[in-house]
């Protein structure tokens, strides 16, 4: 069910954001920072029949470079969040009791596209256009097999377009963290997809952003190496010089752990 998620700026600092498909059925996500400078995440969730639900959540410890982890505080084991934003998308991650519970691929939309997707989502206009505004995503596929079947459908419809086999990885690497025992499947899938991607068109950074985060947690015979999620790492410093250099930072600890 496509849908979008645009954060807005707030006064205190923090972010706010909110998708409804009608007053029973929606998602909101408000981050805010505490006073002792922790971020606290409250997802609030509507859903006809079973009312509304709302989690406060605090930050963790990153599971993957990249990744950022928020969990219940009462109980981490009973709810986390795991968000990976690239250059150009969101996957929003969610696992309930220990169980994927849900996993949602968002594209990062231009800010051109801002106004028509504040209108579409209901919102009212921002007082100005700051840059954390255009933090907007939208046109999600939920990475269920009818996700992935769309997104295998496109990569293969278009096997030149390097933009339909990166949306595809990117797809299936989410597909794989709610389904490790697919691991086989789906990383063999995911590796071939990205590296298609960055073949297609060398200028993209997110492949290599995204394979060295697999070869970093594969098994070896699945394909992970230290070596090759390095070497990923620092072609994707070298691609992308604002948020590479803190992701090859981020992986050469890992690695060393």
């Amino acid at each position: 069910m496509p849908f979008g998620l645009l954060f807005e700026p707030q006064p205190d600092g923090g972010l706010h954001a909110r998708t409804a498909q009608d007053p029973e059925t929606f998602i909101d996500l408000r981050f805010t920072k505490q006073a002792d400078g922790s971020w606290q995440l409250v997802e609030t969730a509507g859903l006809p029949g079973l009312g509304v639900q709302s989690h406060p959540l605090v930050l963790a410890a990153a599971p993957a470079p990249g990744v950022t982890r928020f969990v219940s505080p009462a109980d981490p084991r009973y709810m986390h969040l795991d968000f990976l934003v690239t250059a150009t998308s969101l996957v929003l991650d969610v696992h309930l009791r220990g169980e994927p519970h849900a996993a949602f691929e968002l594209t990062r939309v231009p800010d051109a596209e801002l106004p028509r997707l504040r209108a579409a989502l209901g919102g009212a206009p921002a007082a100005s256009e700051a840059p954390a505004a255009s933090e907007a995503a939208s046109a999600s596929e939920a990475t269920s097999v009818t996700g992935l079947d769309a997104l295998i459908a496109r990569a293969e419809a278009a096997p030149g377009d390097a933009e339909a086999q990166l949306s595809l990885g990117r797809g299936l690497m989410a597909a794989l963290s709610t389904n490790p025992a697919a691991g086989f499947r789906l990383g063999g899938q995911a590796v071939k997809a990205l590296r298609s991607a960055a073949a297609l068109d060398p200028s993209l950074a997110e492949p290599h952003q995204l394979l060295a985060i697999y070869h970093l947690h594969a098994p070896a015979i699945g394909g992970g190496s230290k070596a090759k999620a390095l070497a990923e790492a620092r072609r994707y410093a070298e691609l992308d010089p604002v948020k590479g250099p803190g992701f090859l930072a981020e992986m050469q600890r890992a690695a060393a752990e």
